[in-house]
């Protein structure tokens, strides 16, 4: 399950929130590239990013920048 709701939209910035599940392996995203930065704040679960062939384990109240 994938629900997404924007807060804050305009050119300098944009606040979303976003419950997701990962249900199977299809699920996970590729690598890929932005031009802009993320902020994570993860408010429940827990959730392992791989970045460059190293594993971010995240859990309630992490904060995370890419």
């Amino acid at each position: 399950m994938n629900d997404k709701d924007c807060y804050l939209s305009n050119s300098l910035l944009e606040v979303t929130y976003k419950k997701s599940e990962v249900i199977s392996d299809s699920d996970r995203f590729n690598m890929h590239l932005h031009d802009f930065y993320e902020l994570f704040y993860f408010l429940e679960g827990d959730v392992t990013y791989y970045i460059e062939g190293h594993a971010y384990e995240l859990e309630k109240n992490s904060l995370f920048a890419i």
